[in-house]
């Protein structure tokens, strides 16, 4: 499974998670772990590009833009490039490691519910530390 984080996200926490889950070797659930301007090969693609590049590899969208959730015409494009979202709804202005400890916790349920979930599909990571489904 194949997770591409946006550039909203730090590119330090993709490569810290990526190194946790390239050790997590009882998992059931393996997972890759890329950041989005490596993937895109550059800053600043818009969330239009990013959408079917996600399709295109078959991964999951690991955000934290609301936009994914609030402009509607994206629901269009993940059902036609079969893109899954996990966006992470926690204000910006958390800091560094309540994110990274957030992502930490809910690592093996995000992953356990991505895995069981037919594309599009978008879970959120709530405040209060569950990954919910988004009904769009």
């Amino acid at each position: 499974m194949l997770f591409i984080f946006d550039e909203n996200l730090s590119e330090t926490l993709t490569n810290g998670l990526h190194i946790l889950e390239s050790g997590n070797l009882r998992s059931p659930h393996r997972a890759e772990l890329k950041f989005a301007p490596v993937v895109m090969g550059r800053i600043g693609a818009s969330d239009e590009e990013i959408i079917p590049k996600v399709g295109e590899l078959k991964g999951i969208l690991v955000t934290q833009d609301r936009d994914f959730i609030n402009k509607k015409h994206y629901f269009t494009l993940y059902k036609e490039h079969k893109v899954g979202i996990v966006l992470y709804t926690i204000a910006n202005k958390d800091v560094y490691w309540d994110k990274v400890k957030s992502f930490v916790k809910n690592w093996e349920d995000i992953k356990e519910k991505v895995s069981t979930a037919e594309p599009p599909f978008v879970f959120v990571i709530s405040k209060n530390g569950g990954v919910l489904p988004f009904n769009f």
